[in-house]
């Protein structure tokens, strides 16, 4: 009787260890982008599904390659209180979105994930791939010709 206690208390905590691991890694279901880039990113790796949201100006054919893509999508205005209020798992922004949305985002629990702006053709490799795992999208990576990390 006493091995099959220690034998249940062992699966007991493997299961829980298995459910803890695919909470923390699933793939986020609710993505808001803050940013051109990040959008444009978005549109290409994630699946549409979990976008959220977009930045208004994506929808800018002067400015935005996947403007009519964008069309589907809906916007944000890039404020922390529209965005926390959409209740989103990841927001993706770049080094110049508004400080203090981020910030105040950050601070009320939501993730943020920022990419940095491209200077050459490894920065837009090292921005696939970050966007990659958090969007869940690892078949974009390989669409884009970029092998996973």
């Amino acid at each position: 009787m006493l091995v099959f206690v220690q034998l249940f208390k062992q699966i007991l905590v493997n299961v829980a260890l298995l459910l803890w691991a695919t909470l923390t890694y699933a793939a986020p279901q609710k993505i808001v982008s803050l940013n051109l880039c990040t959008d444009q990113l978005l549109m290409l790796l994630a699946d549409p599904n979990q976008i959220a949201s977009l930045s208004k100006i994506v929808d800018d054919p002067n400015v935005s390659f996947l403007a009519k893509k964008a069309a589907e999508f809906r916007k944000n205005r890039g404020d922390a209180e529209e965005i926390f209020m959409n209740s989103p798992d990841l927001v993706v922004a770049g080094v110049y979105t508004e400080k203090a949305t981020v910030q105040i985002l950050q601070s009320l629990g939501v993730r943020v994930e920022i990419f940095p702006i491209e200077q050459n053709f490894d920065d837009i490799v090292e921005n696939i791939r970050k966007m990659g795992p958090p969007g869940g999208c690892a078949s974009g990576r390989l669409e884009m010709g970029v092998r996973g990390s």
